[in-house]
């Protein structure tokens, strides 16, 4: 095949020491090994959809693992491709092993989350690390309940629609509730007895001073983020706000039981996420995650400014 990931037939082999793969991560790596079979042949998205009798927009969503990929897809995409008769088989087989798993999230999360996000969901509920950077809110698996809940009522007090780019839905308050549990089930990744995440986060200091909901919910959320940051697998520094490193965005980098990692980035303008996998945008990210590393507080230092900011939420909330 001359992919760069490893061959299909080992793929599940390969993952025997982490996680059982997740029906998400199996996508995303068939969608890795047709768009690789895509270029090796140097065919565009039109050509193959024509030649293949499905719509670019499915072309695009197999390769990207935000959808359920089908024998039946697999084998006309093959069949315009000509991959080895072992690896038709192979891809196959865990499209019917795919298409047959069961993610934690598809009894909860719909109608509320946009397809995007529940292949977020997936590539986090696999990643072996996690780098990231947030600059507007303490990260998801950070966040105490009544936090994420006072923040999604937050972006819930206008009546604008927010999506997720394509397949985004419109985040209306009876759906906070939903969004809350998916949130803190999500944080179970970091707890888990088997190979929990390891979570190396970088919080914009203007973070620590951003009010969302009460003083006493800010007071708990910095308390919250202290023990978090107590254990061995959590890392939580802090980047000043006079520095000269400002990334456009947040982002995060996920290291993945195969070859290849992921950078996720927001989308200002669109509210969205991008995702992105090919060697020079990811390296891009990780050449900035460096800069932001070498800018931010060191771990004893983030965890003073964390204590600072518990106490003058305290002294705020009983003032």
């Amino acid at each position: 095949m001359s992919l760069r990931h490893p061959a299909p037939a080992t793929f599940l082999g390969m993952l025997g020491t982490h996680q059982p793969p997740t029906p998400t991560l199996t996508r995303r790596y068939i969608g890795w090994c047709l768009y690789a079979l895509r270029m090796r042949k140097r065919l565009a998205i039109d050509v193959v959809a024509r030649r293949a009798g499905r719509t670019e927009m499915t072309i695009r969503q197999i390769e990207d693992g935000a959808r359920r990929t089908t024998v039946a897809d697999v084998l006309a995409l093959c069949d315009v491709y000509q991959p080895s008769s072992t690896d038709v088989e192979a891809l196959a087989d865990l499209a019917r092993k795919s298409e047959q798993g069961h993610d934690w999230w598809d009894d909860c999360a719909k109608p509320a989350l946009a397809r995007y996000f529940t292949l977020f969901l997936g590539l986090e509920d696999s990643a072996l690390l996690i780098r990231q950077f947030s600059d507007a809110v303490v990260p998801g698996l950070l966040q105490t309940r009544e936090y994420t809940t006072a923040l999604l009522h937050e972006l819930t007090a206008t009546p604008t629609r927010r999506s997720a780019g394509k397949g985004g839905v419109e985040l209306l308050r009876r759906d906070v509730p939903r969004r809350v549990e998916v949130r803190q089930r999500r944080q179970r990744v970091l707890t888990r007895d088997n190979n929990p995440l390891h979570l190396n986060v970088v919080i914009a200091q203007s973070v620590l001073r951003r009010q969302v909901g009460t003083a006493g919910t800010m007071e708990r959320q910095m308390r919250h983020l202290l023990a978090m940051a107590d254990r061995r697998n959590v890392s939580v520094r802090i980047l000043p706000t006079r520095t000269p490193v400002r990334p456009e965005s947040a982002y995060m980098l996920l290291t993945l039981p195969v070859p290849e990692p992921l950078a996720l980035s927001r989308e200002r303008d669109r509210g969205g996420t991008t995702v992105a996998s090919n060697s020079w945008d990811v390296g891009q990210y990780i050449v900035t995650q460096a800069q932001i590393e070498g800018s931010a507080l060191d771990p004893e230092a983030s965890l003073r400014e964390i204590r600072k900011a518990a106490e003058q939420w305290e002294k705020a909330s009983t003032s």
